[in-house]
């Protein structure tokens, strides 16, 4: 801003001269014979009244405001650029308004006649200049009343100059005051169409601009390259021109305002012109150099509606040959002339043949990209006219190639989509902070190097890619990745030849191929492939062939189509064969579980794989193509991770969805043959002793529990099959067996009743041991495929509010704010800062992918890990492969035989006596503060006394914190006092059966918090079920076994802290050797 501290300095930059003793300066025009001087000593402006310059009022000719010193700017500008003294007046007055108020115009320009050529407010730079922009918004501001009394006007210009340093640097907006030729012929076919010539009013006048105009403005008319003086024009915009889309410019708001007021109701057809216009203007900045004149611009007073269409008609034929490899016809204006001039009189057969060839694929093959509107006529072709002219205008000062803020642009896509773009059957897409979480969740800095070193850019496909945000944020992360492993590597890679083979994407829906391939280029990967096909078929010919290694991929990430109905007899599959599609029927839905077979096939051994599915996927039971996928699922992958997002992930679904992030398992040998062979060595009863599979097998037989030679009693097949109802596991293959068809069979066959009671019962445990072993080895493969295997399960919370601080962001429907509305501060899936795997879920699932348990911290509550097999019950009656996966896990202990076990509720009980608050001490006093972590016992409490009563507890009580379980706070009491609310006490009922000692040993376990996180509500202070943590199983063994456990436990935990006092005391004679040594 100019303001007196700094107008010396702005005076010598607008090349005014200071006189000898620096308290005037002063600048003169030789043409004109005009001079402005600007005197210290007086704070005056002095402007050339003398040649004609008229200073209605002296308020600017002084350095009372700020303001002046913009309006002198402006006045040295204009003089500059030729405009004569005479031509400039400074505070013409009007009255204005109901009261009849004066407005005193800050500078009007006349023309050479004398008529008012411009009229110009000035502003300070910034807050000022927006707010009288927004007022001109609103109703108008100063400039509209200004007009309405001088209608001869042609320009208003709202102008403002800035100092930066040591250069005027003027903004100005501009309105053109005329009526476009264009809209004047529509107005003369539809009467709703209001123009400029038919206002009476400011209001009017504001309607006019804000609903035929649309509130456009223009740039620097009068001080432009091209402008001269009493010639404003608006320059042409030049590739160099272009600026960055800004949030607050409301791309969304403003388009969505346009198809209002000019009654376009079909939202998804406006999309579909949008994408057209978006391939023209990325043909036009590709093809134009920085100082060349873009040609996705409307030029007023030159376009008509044939001219800007027909320009926009050959950069989208351009732009979908060169960028889309599509052939789209164009005829240009010149095509008669041609034609005519390239055929004689000797040819006209041929001509006749070319032109007949041309209408004939005008007539049939062709579509109006640009017809927001139905048309079929003139008025309806200028009507749709009115509409292209202002989306072209709302979108060409902004540039899409090169720009600096990709993610913005992306999102500004993202919410053009969701608006425009109907989802159907089977569609949601995905939204960016998801897709994001999810790439950052893969190891991507181990990925991106070969064996030897070098940086190797993976091949990732999408093998349903919709509008393309996963592969346009691979693009990015894989990027990132690469250049922080070699820095030699440009950051931009947006024209690098790597993503021309290893950045694919399959769409089935063509207008979503388009918008993917659009969607590459605004965030500057537009080299990738995208493949108008579908996404379970093989394209060799497009390098997408999982029948040949070259063909599959290194990554997969997809959220493909869930339930379609009665799919199955529209999918013409070619090239390809999918297994699990032969369990589906005809009216079947479940497209899902064929996608999971197209992953197996698509990703490479040791490739990597992360896809959104139904939860259904993991425990739906009711088709047999869930089982199907779900075999394909435990045969082919690992399932590193699996992550469990509500109905509020996704807007325009409640479906509940996992993401499997999964690793293919080597295929030298197969996973499923290995697993084979274990159940033949098994059921063969060959000697497993020094294999994986005595191991297997050994906790197998734990899982199920069953001992060694019970197991094989079952496989020897000798036992009468009624007596393995007793044993649990097999008990449920009686079950089943008496239920049978073929039990029933045998039963009314006349073999069987011809026998007597023993011949009866081993013929029908022969058909028994048939059917049992057949089952068991069912659950036997299953078990060899994910014995060994761990998977690290992530759960989002229940309720609306935690759901929206756990994504970090929420959906909105408020008009101006829809989409996603991030929340600052908020959200767990990833952080900017990638380099602590502790402080994101994207980090702990990264880290668990090199193997690696990140400890329970503040994210504990999201997270947890557990045996794969634990999620299967291996003892079910229905085997289904059904992963059933709690919120949180554990896994209840197993215990000798002869153990008496009872529940915690069953031998303690939860102290609730209350302690008046005025008897609460601070040496006594226990809250979650002063327990310590990691099973610590307690500290001195430090704070300040609490306001309400706490509760009662006595010597040899347990103490536990209730909040955060995995903390692990708990304290055996060794006084009386007082404890917070938040503080659980437990106290043996009997203790003549349960030493209190012994009872803070059995909860002091780790295991006891496993289970306490198992039951825990809430995710910011998550706390456990009271009522749940009573179901704890714990066993009670006799009283001179619990104090002999109890004396081990105490002499154990003197010699850790005795161990810990040398160590501590080792540390410190090594500290004071060496000062001792190098002091000086």
């Amino acid at each position: 801003m100019i303001t007196l501290d700094n107008l010396r300095d702005a005076l010598r930059a607008l090349c005014y001269e200071p006189s000898g003793d620096g308290t005037v300066y002063q600048k003169s025009w030789e043409e004109t014979s005009a001079q402005i001087t600007v005197d210290f000593s007086k704070k005056r402006i002095g402007y050339p009244k003398d040649l004609g310059f008229k200073v209605n009022k002296d308020t600017t000719c002084n350095f009372s405001d700020n303001e002046n010193f913009v309006v002198l700017a402006c006045v040295t500008m204009l003089l500059d650029k030729g405009y004569r003294p005479e031509s400039l007046e400074l505070e013409r007055e009007w009255a204005l308004g109901h009261e009849q108020k004066s407005g005193r115009a800050d500078i009007c320009i006349n023309d050479e006649r004398g008529d008012t050529l411009a009229i110009v407010e000035c502003k300070t730079p910034g807050t000022e200049f927006k707010n009288e922009f927004k007022n001109m918004q609103s109703d108008g501001g100063q400039l509209l009343s200004y007009w309405q009394q001088e209608r001869a006007t042609r320009w208003l210009v709202l102008f403002a100059c800035d100092f930066i340093n040591n250069e005027i640097v003027p903004d100005q907006v501009s309105i053109n005051c005329s009526d476009d030729e264009n809209f004047i012929a529509l107005a003369k076919r539809d009467d709703t169409i209001a123009l400029y010539r038919d206002a009476h009013t400011v209001e009017q006048l504001h309607q006019v601009w804000t609903e035929t105009y649309n509130q456009q403005v223009e740039g620097n008319i009068l001080f432009g390259d091209r402008s001269t003086a009493y010639h404003p024009m608006v320059p042409p915009l030049l590739k160099k021109d272009l600026v960055d889309f800004r949030a607050e410019d409301s791309i969304v708001n403003r388009f969505e305002e346009i198809l209002r007021h000019n009654n376009v109701s079909d939202k998804e057809n406006a999309f579909n012109r949008l994408i057209a216009l978006f391939i023209a203007k990325l043909q036009d900045e590709l093809s134009k150099m920085p100082t060349q004149e873009i040609e996705f611009q409307y030029r007023q007073g030159r376009d008509t509606y044939e001219t800007l269409q027909d320009r926009l008609q050959r950069l989208h034929s351009d732009g979908m040959r060169k960028l889309m490899r599509e052939e789209v016809l164009y005829v240009p204006n010149n095509y008669a002339e041609n034609l005519i001039s390239n055929y004689t009189g000797q040819h006209r057969k041929k001509l006749i043949e070319e032109l007949n060839g041309t209408l004939r694929k005008l007539k049939f093959y062709t579509n109006n990209d640009f017809a927001f509107k139905d048309v079929h006529n003139e008025e309806l072709f200028l009507q749709n006219g009115k509409v292209l002219v202002e989306t072209v205008q709302l979108l060409q000062p902004y540039r899409i190639v090169g720009t600096q803020d990709i993610q913005f642009l992306g999102d500004l896509f993202e919410q053009l989509l969701n608006q425009g773009f109907k989802q159907n059957e089977g569609q949601f897409f995905t939204p960016v902070p998801i897709t994001r979480f999810i790439w950052k969740s893969l190891p991507l800095d181990s990925i991106v190097q070969d064996e030897a070193g070098a940086v190797h850019y993976p091949r990732v496909i999408d093998y349903a890619c919709g509008a393309g945000h996963f592969l346009t944020e691979g693009f990015e992360e894989i990027s990132d990745a690469a250049c922080q492993y070699d820095p030699t590597i440009e950051d931009d890679l947006g024209d690098a030849d790597w993503v021309r083979d290893n950045l694919v994407g399959i769409e089935k829906d063509y207008r979503l191929a388009r918008v993917s391939k659009v969607s590459f280029y605004m965030h500057g990967a537009g080299q990738s492939n995208v493949v108008f096909g579908d996404g379970l078929e093989n394209y060799p010919d497009k390098g997408i062939d999982s029948r040949t290694d070259r063909g599959r991929f290194d990554i997969l990430v997809a959220n493909p189509p869930y339930s379609v109905a009665a799919f199955k007899p529209h999918l013409k599959l070619h090239n390809n064969e999918l297994k699990v599609l032969e369990t589906i029927s005809d009216s079947g839905s479940e497209i899902e579980t064929l996608f999971v077979e197209r992953a197996a096939q698509l990703v490479r051994p040791g490739g990597y794989a992360a896809i959104v599915l139904p939860t259904s996927i993991l425990d739906k039971s009711t088709s047999s193509s869930f089982m199907a996928a779900r075999d394909v699922l435990l045969s082919s992958f690992e399932i590193v991770s699996i992550a469990r997002f509500g109905s509020g992930t996704f807007a325009a679904t409640g479906t509940n969805v996992a993401i499997m992030f999964l690793r293919r398992f080597d295929e030298i040998p197969p996973r499923n043959a290995n697993a084979l062979d274990f159940v033949d060595a098994v059921f063969e009863r060959r000697k497993l002793t020094g294999w994986r599979d005595e191991s297997a097998f050994n906790a197998y037989l734990g899982t199920i529990n069953v001992d060694g030679d019970t197991y094989r009693a079952f496989l020897a097949g000798e036992a009468n099959w009624n007596e393995w109802a007793n044993t649990r596991h097999f008990s449920v293959y009686c079950h089943l067996f008496e239920s049978s068809k073929e039990l029933k069979a045998l039963r009314k066959s006349k073999t069987w009743k011809a026998a007597d009671k023993n011949s009866r019962l081993k013929a029908e445990s022969e058909l028994f041991y048939r059917h049992a072993h057949k089952e068991e080895r069912k659950r036997l493969r299953v078990w060899g495929l994910v014995c060994g295997e761990q998977t690290l399960i992530i759960n989002s919370p229940n309720t609306t509010k935690e759901i929206a601080s756990f994504l970090g962001y929420k959906w909105s429907n408020r008009k101006g704010n829809e989409g996603i509305q991030p929340i600052d501060g908020e959200g767990v899936l990833y952080s900017d800062d990638e380099s602590d795997d502790t402080n994101s879920l994207s980090g702990i699932i990264r880290a668990w992918f090199s193997g690696e348990q990140v400890e329970p911290g503040d994210l504990a509550q999201y997270y947890y890990y557990a045996k794969t097999a634990d999620f299967i019950d291996f003892d079910a009656e229905k085997f289904d492969e059904t992963l059933t996966i709690p919120r949180s896990f554990y896994k209840p202990r197993s215990f000798a035989q002869g153990t008496v076990v009872k529940t915690l509720g069953d031998i303690t009980s939860y102290i609730t006596n209350s302690v008046a608050q005025s008897s609460i001490i601070t040496d006594t006093y226990v809250t979650t503060e002063n327990m310590v972590k990691d099973r610590g016992g307690i500290t001195a409490y430090g704070g300040e006394l609490p306001a309400s009563d706490g509760t009662a507890y006595k010597k040899g009580d347990t103490l536990v914190s209730n909040i955060r379980p995995y903390l692990q706070k708990i304290w055996l009491a060794d006084r009386d006092g007082a404890c917070s609310k938040d503080v659980l006490v437990f106290r043996s009922i009997n203790t003549d059966s349960l030493l209190p000692e012994f009872l803070h040993l059995l909860l002091w376990q780790k295991d006891f918090f496993d289970y306490d996180m198992s039951t825990f509500t809430g995710t910011g202070r998550p706390r456990g079920d009271k009522d749940e943590l009573l179901k704890y199983p714990i066993p009670v063994p006799t009283l001179s076994e619990q104090r002999a456990l109890i004396d081990d436990f105490n002499r154990l935990t003197d010699e850790i802290n005795s161990k810990r006092q040398q160590i501590a005391a080792l540390k410190e004679s090594v500290k004071s050797r060496f000062v001792e040594i190098f002091a000086s």
